[in-house]
């Protein structure tokens, strides 16, 4: 499965509500390993440079459907929290599995990012 942005200040006007500084979101995909970092590293990369063009405040980052990570994964989130910290953007991680939650605490990428 291929990561993916959602716009989520589209769907806030499509039911109607007051529109807020916009988000991306995007969603990880099942394997974050070699031969997909490169696909979600792109994505993530763009869902940084659409955040920072709305002035939105935030990138979320759907894990819950994330089965395995490894290190060229991890390092896809190394290079995510420069590049949102240098155009002053937070990244919270929503759904995180417990398996990848250890792994982030066993590598100190945990307070990097907000939990939800």
């Amino acid at each position: 499965m291929s990561p993916h942005i959602i716009e989520t200040s589209a769907r806030l006007a499509d039911r109607g509500a007051s529109p807020t500084p916009a988000h991306q979101e995007l969603v990880a995909p099942a394997q974050l390993i070699a031969p997909t970092r490169a696909a979600f590293r792109l994505a993530v990369l763009e869902a940084v440079e659409r955040a920072h063009e709305a002035r939105a405040s935030t990138v979320r980052i759907d894990m819950s459907g994330v089965q395995s990570i490894d290190s060229s994964g991890l390092g896809v989130f190394v290079l995510l929290h420069k590049r949102a910290a240098e155009r002053g953007l937070r990244v919270r991680l929503l759904g995180m599995p417990p398996h990848v939650l250890e792994l982030f605490e066993l590598t100190r990428l945990r307070p990097l990012f907000d939990l939800a």
